[in-house]
């Protein structure tokens, strides 16, 4: 992957962890492996709809 591609991802995947952080108070990362993904750390007793809702916002 160019440089410049991947550290765009980087930055884009900073500010979707920063806003789970801040809105629901869950981890995410970066998940490079063919394919980019954002993986969400969900702990056991979290509401998930509440993360859908914050993620869909």
């Amino acid at each position: 992957m160019l440089e410049t591609t991947l550290k765009t991802l980087y930055e884009i995947a900073k500010d979707v962890r920063d806003g789970l952080l801040e809105t629901v108070g869950v981890e995410s990362s970066l998940v490079v492996e063919g394919k980019c993904s954002i993986k969400v750390e969900v702990p056991e007793n979290a509401d998930v709809k509440i993360i859908a809702s914050a993620i869909d916002a």
